[in-house]
């Protein structure tokens, strides 16, 4: 029998985030909406909603406003995970990746026929969640910390 290599839980995880980040990144660029004759990107939208003055409530001009800075978010969360990998960066690379997902989703949710960009920036930022998340809740509690943050494997002594 041959050997089979093994991947570091580390690298599958950061893999997952970067390729999230890469696709939830594209899909704000793709077509999120089409106005008239002209499809338009998430940042289109935004300065279209914004313009008109189309949202009353504080908190949603906000997230409006924000979403130029999307780009950014997403790069710090990559960036955390690419410099350091552990718990603490799966944590920021799963905040960043929040808000996109939420403004997704939200727009599923509302009359608007939306366009594929709305899909690609959702299932990015659930790989980019998936990759931050799923491996901290799936982890023994009872496994020592390696120095990236990983749990080692632990093998039960069959002589206690």
């Amino acid at each position: 029998m041959g050997k089979v290599a093994s991947v570091p839980a580390t690298r599958i995880r950061s893999t997952v985030v970067v390729a999230g980040t890469g696709i939830a990144l594209l899909g704000t660029f793709l077509p999120w909406v089409r106005s008239g004759e002209r499809d338009r990107s998430s940042y289109d939208l935004a300065e279209v909603v914004r313009r008109l003055g189309l949202l009353s409530s504080p908190a949603a001009r906000a997230a409006v406003w924000c979403w130029s800075a999307v780009p950014v978010v997403l790069a710090i969360g990559l960036g955390a995970m690419l410099l350091r990998g552990g718990v603490a960066a799966r944590c920021v690379a799963t905040i960043t990746s929040l808000y996109p997902l939420v403004v997704a989703v939200w727009l599923w949710q509302s009359p608007v026929q939306v366009r594929v960009g709305v899909s690609v920036t959702a299932v990015g930022a659930a790989l980019v969640l998936l990759g931050g998340v799923l491996p901290t809740v799936t982890r023994p509690a009872s496994a020592p910390l390696e120095e990236d943050g990983d749990r080692k494997s632990t093998r039960l002594n069959s002589s206690h």
